[in-house]
């Protein structure tokens, strides 16, 4: 137990951002250490297996700092330092321990279950927590079948702390931790009192089903509903409608900045959108998406901006931020259809293919287009600081090379490797022959 003095201590955190200004929030040790308390009693079952926390969250964020730091201290659980930022490293930290329970988010085990290295993980894991955003259920049905636990979820907030958690083997409800009051607000908002929490009680912005005193129903964010003419739209309704649809496998929709707010999404494609994509154009796919859409959601509620990417720009909190969902939507670019995806730390790979009707086409040049140099540097640097979580401003480019044109439609493999510190080597081809190479230096100006 703390002193009281250490008690009175505090930490700052911030929020995520997902809905807009991250806030600064400060909890007291006494709360911390009683949430984390609390976890250790609530999955004491793992005491017997003592596992090894291996985690891809980082420490400085509530849920890292609970299930990193404080629920392994708790709970007596030996912590591997490093953070996981791959399939390939999580495959080499679970080779080494007898037991693992893996901290994570659904974003990697997204990633995860489509990597084919996840078929060689050893059956060692004692659990699989999660945390961030809610887990689709069929993929934590793959989770469960490839790894041979089903994942928890943890909800809560920073505001909060600790909530609520559940296994989806068992049903959709979530159970309220011991200490945790719940209450459901008129407008059904879920109200939470409890000691972790840094105000009692915090009304959060989900709103819920109370099946009982101790279980519920997220029924999603009241903080996801916007004005857009004149009308509200909930934004996880636009979502799940176009999730729907055999094109789109995840999106994820925002009210624009712009003077009269429209709707704009991100998404990622399912194989069956990239093949519709690959074979026509952006125009004729986004039109058959906003036509099926119409068909279920009110007019002010169809999409007028979708871009299509490899995947979305979560977070290492597992969020989905204005701050990283806006750029992608301003740009005008669309990314090519990116197939076959690997990057295990140090090396990216994956199957690029470029469609006609995009911006960086036109123009260049009438009757015979060619992608540009400029536009293949573009998404090199995006896929750099999305895949590597580094920033390519300021940066340098050595040994650039523009060997042989790149075609609409002509599929190449890109590949991108880490040769040392900030250096990356990158080169696009055709079959066995070099299109384009060269290596960039990040932070040099």
């Amino acid at each position: 137990m703390a002193s009281e003095e250490e008690s009175r201590r505090v930490t700052e955190f911030q929020t995520s951002g997902s809905t807009g200004v991250p806030k600064r929030i400060v909890k007291t040790e006494a709360s911390l250490e009683a949430d984390a308390a609390c976890l250790a009693r609530t999955f004491s079952a793992w005491l017997k297996a003592r596992p090894t926390v291996v985690s891809t969250v980082q420490p400085h964020h509530m849920y890292g700092q609970l299930w990193r730091i404080r629920m392994p201290q708790a709970a007596g659980y030996p912590v591997d330092p490093a953070i996981v930022l791959s399939p390939d490293e999580l495959l080499a930290r679970v080779a080494r321990c007898p037991a693992v329970l893996f901290v994570t988010t659904p974003s990697f085990l997204e990633k995860l279950v489509d990597d084919p290295i996840v078929r060689a993980l050893p059956r060692r894991f004692a659990g699989v927590v999660t945390s961030g955003s809610l887990l689709r259920q069929p993929l934590s049905a793959r989770v469960e079948a490839l790894m041979g636990v089903s994942p928890i979820e943890i909800f809560g907030s920073t505001e909060t702390g600790s909530v609520a958690w559940r296994q989806q083997c068992d049903g959709a409800a979530w159970r309220v931790f011991d200490g945790v009051e719940i209450a459901a607000e008129p407008d059904g908002r879920l109200r939470v009192d409890s000691p972790f929490c840094v105000t009692r009680p915090f009304v959060m912005s989900d709103g819920v089903t109370l099946l009982s005193p101790r279980s519920f129903l997220l029924e999603g964010r009241r903080d996801r509903c916007v004005k857009i003419l004149e009308r509200m739209v909930a934004l996880p309704q636009v979502e799940a409608a176009l999730q729907t649809h055999p094109y789109i496998d995840s999106a994820h929709a925002v009210a624009s900045d712009t003077a009269v707010p429209r709707i704009w999404v991100l998404a990622t494609l399912t194989d069956a959108g990239k093949a519709a994509l690959k074979a026509s154009t952006y125009h004729d796919v986004i039109r058959t998406l906003s036509l099926a859409m119409g068909e279920s959601l009110p007019p002010q509620a169809v999409f007028r901006r979708i871009r299509f990417v490899s995947s979305l720009p979560y977070n290492p909190q597992g969020k989905l931020t204005l701050e990283r969902v806006l750029p992608l939507l301003k740009s005008p670019l669309q990314e090519p259809v990116a197939e076959d995806w690997r990057f295990d730390g140090e090396r990216l790979t994956a199957s690029l293919t470029f469609i006609p009707d995009a911006v960086y086409f036109q123009g260049h040049f009438p009757g015979f287009a060619v992608l540009p140099g400029v536009a293949q540097l573009f998404f090199i640097q995006r896929f750099l600081e999305h895949t590597f979580r580094v920033s390519p401003f300021p940066g340098r480019l050595t040994r650039l090379k523009f060997l042989k044109p790149i075609l609409p439609r002509r599929t190449v493999h890109f590949e991108l490797e880490r040769l040392s510190g900030d250096r990356f080597s990158f080169r696009l081809s055709d079959g066995q022959t070099a299109c384009t190479s060269g290596v960039f230096e990040c932070g040099t100006p």
